[in-house]
């Protein structure tokens, strides 16, 4: 690692990535750096809680808009500095490898870096293995079953919170007992009734204005309730569906998508 790389504006700007107010700790402005890092776990906390508590949108983009502005200033701030102390202070190698392995440490093991929920909610990717869905998904397709476009999982918090409801007709994984996963067709929500005629949605008694998936829109579904904390997914089998089965949000594994 070399003079001017250890003193970069570049290295400073990866160290503030990595770990925020890192990067003014090790360029001497310790007390500010504290601060900034401070309050960007103040920003995660607000994050978290913004999911838990149903806060007006205006106000959650008030709590976490202002600790992002301050972050964004830190790095403007950082420029300065460094430019500032450069010539001046000497950053050793030793200390300058201790900042970056420390930093990367933090991304990937403390629960309030980025990294480290990217890791959590990671999504889930797997080949399709029969052509039950076909042709909207086929046999053989590489697909991804994200969790996080209906809930996330946060540390300290032992399930997941979720932020959405899957929609009907969404292509959704979920688990079924002993490691074992299926895929299939959201086609009732939580305390809905439901019915399938001829392909036709049936809602509550009334037409859902919605079908099942071209290609898989035969078939029916005698009637049946939905679970207050349940959706029902459809099981479908040579282009028509053969049956339902009631799955537990906790069970919902997340919404499938393709690639191509």
């Amino acid at each position: 690692m070399t003079h001017r790389f250890r003193h970069s504006q570049f290295l400073g700007a990866l160290y503030n990535l990595l770990l925020p107010g890192l990067a003014h700790f090790v360029w001497g402005d310790r007390l500010f750096g504290v601060f900034v890092f401070l309050i960007m776990i103040l920003a995660a906390t607000l994050a978290a809680t913004s999911l838990l508590l149903p806060l007006p949108t205006l106000a959650v983009w008030v709590l976490l808009g202002l600790p992002v502005l301050f972050y964004i200033f830190s790095f403007v701030d950082l420029a300065k500095l460094i430019k500032r102390k450069r010539g001046k202070f000497d950053i050793s190698v030793k200390a300058a490898r201790i900042a970056l392995g420390a930093g990367i440490l933090y991304q990937l093991l403390a629960p309030t870096a980025l990294v480290n929920f990217g890791i959590r909610n990671a999504p889930e990717f797997f080949v399709v293995g029969n052509n039950n869905l076909s042709p909207v998904v086929p046999a053989g397709q590489v697909v991804a079953a994200n969790s996080i476009s209906y809930y996330v999982n946060i540390p300290f918090i032992k399930h997941p919170i979720f932020h959405a409801l899957p929609d009907r007709g969404d292509v959704v994984r979920y688990r079924v007992g002993h490691g074992q996963n299926r895929v299939g067709i959201v086609i009732g929500l939580p305390g809905e009734t439901i019915a399938v005629d001829s392909g036709f949605i049936v809602v509550n008694g009334g037409p859902a204005g919605e079908s099942l998936p071209r290609g898989l829109d035969a078939g029916n579904l005698p009637l049946t309730t939905v679970d207050d904390y349940s959706i029902l997914v459809g099981d479908f089998d040579y282009g028509k569906i053969v049956g339902a089965n009631q799955v537990s949000l906790t069970d919902l594994t997340g919404k499938v998508r393709r690639f191509y």
